[in-house]
């Protein structure tokens, strides 16, 4: 698959692996940013000593 691609653009084998690599390296980086701003709005929750609401009471709070 890879060898056909190249040789109908026009371009090497490696141009492919480095772009792959490339987006598979950006969509984990903001994965790791994503989870990252999840545990500090956790860790704010937590800190604030709020409370949760189970999402069942919520439905029913906002007649869903």
């Amino acid at each position: 698959m890879l060898t056909t691609i190249a040789e109908a653009e026009a371009r090497s084998k490696s141009y492919y692996v480095q772009k792959g690599l490339e987006t598979l390296l950006q969509q984990r980086l903001e994965d790791l940013e994503d989870y990252q701003d999840a545990r500090n709005a956790h860790d704010k929750f937590v800190a604030s000593g709020e409370q949760g609401m189970p999402f069942e009471e919520m439905k029913k709070e906002l007649n869903l």
